[in-house]
């Protein structure tokens, strides 16, 4: 890579040097890109920079703000902050080094933009599900909703459990209803309804791609949660 131009956002930062860093950086170009560079990259602001070099870990120069309207960590108020590091976490931790992966870029994109904006937790539910929706597009796992683990059509009557790496089996006393997995596979987005069965199953498969690693920022939010 020599001099490649990229557009992005900044997912972890570690020091390096005394006055460098070494980051973690998600472009639209060329996916998760690791580098170093100049400290004091911020957070959750659209980049750009340019790339140079032949090792796993790039040389970052030319950093600057694409837009004067970019929301910094700091200007981020209550559960929306935590929804963000979560975001970041999952992107981090879930995607390989330097695999573009531009629908789930825009996506990434799409859900900082909004979470900076909102402080509903309704509201920044349906962010993290429609961006954990596209992650699982991207990673090859994504869930149907219609279908059980044989690839038999859901019987309203029935009950299910979602096991990762099989899909929904059939049990007597499964967690979910067949009528509500079929109305979730009729609707293109995510009903307020069952915006909490969604999220159970979710994090289910979140945490079996993470080999059952905890999140910080899940740790984090929890503990805001429990003090308010």
């Amino acid at each position: 890579m020599k001099d490649a131009p990229l557009t992005g956002y900044l997912l972890h930062a570690r020091a390096y040097q005394e006055r460098r860093a070494i980051y973690q950086f998600f472009s639209r170009e060329h996916g998760v890109v690791h580098g170093v560079g100049v400290r004091g990259m911020p957070s959750f602001a659209l980049i750009e920079l340019f790339a140079s070099g032949q090792s796993s870990l790039k040389n970052f120069n030319q950093i600057h703000l694409k837009s004067s309207q970019n929301i910094a960590l700091k200007n981020t108020f209550g559960q929306n902050q935590y929804a963000l590091l979560y975001l970041n976490e999952i992107t981090t931790k879930l995607i390989s080094q330097e695999n573009p992966c531009p629908a789930l870029w825009q996506s990434y994109h799409n859900s900082i933009q909004s979470l900076q904006k909102t402080n509903e937790l309704a509201v920044i539910k349906h962010i993290l599900r429609h961006f954990e929706t596209a992650l699982f597009d991207e990673l090859g796992v994504s869930i149907d909703w219609g279908a059980d683990s044989m690839g038999r059509v859901i019987d309203p009557r029935a009950c299910y459990e979602f096991i990762p790496n099989q899909g929904f089996v059939s049990m007597a006393h499964g967690r979910l209803l067949g009528k509500t997995m079929l109305a979730i596979a009729q609707h293109d987005g995510i009903d307020d309804v069952y915006l909490n069965d969604v999220g159970q199953i979710y994090r289910t498969l979140i945490d079996f791609l993470l080999d059952y690693r905890p999140l910080n920022s899940r740790k984090l939010w929890a503990e805001q949660l429990k003090y308010r």
